[in-house]
């Protein structure tokens, strides 16, 4: 899977994430999960917030395209995404500002 591809999943996958999380935390709350979740990555734990997104994912219950599943057998596939998923949160935060 290429980066575009794996770009375009998490903008698939980020937004209903989201606002899953919104109908039971309150943004700061998902601000602060996203902060922990940048810090992490930044001190080079990318696998961790994998399964931690993963898991939060999965209990969140929105639908999940058949192509994530090839993300999670693959490690650097795994960085990619959460990569590009925080980035996705950032974004969406930066607008309820």
């Amino acid at each position: 899977m290429i980066q575009n591809q794996i770009n375009n999943l998490s903008g698939i996958i980020t937004l209903p994430f989201f606002e899953r999380m919104c109908q039971k935390i309150s943004i700061s709350e998902v601000k602060k999960t996203y902060e922990l979740f940048e810090s992490l990555y930044l001190n080079g734990q990318k696998q961790e917030v994998f399964y931690l997104l993963h898991t939060l994912i999965a209990f969140s219950h929105i639908e999940i395209p058949q192509k994530y599943y090839s993300i999670v057998g693959n490690s650097r596939m795994r960085e990619d995404f959460v990569g590009e998923v925080l980035t996705d949160l950032e974004d969406i935060l930066c607008e309820f500002e």
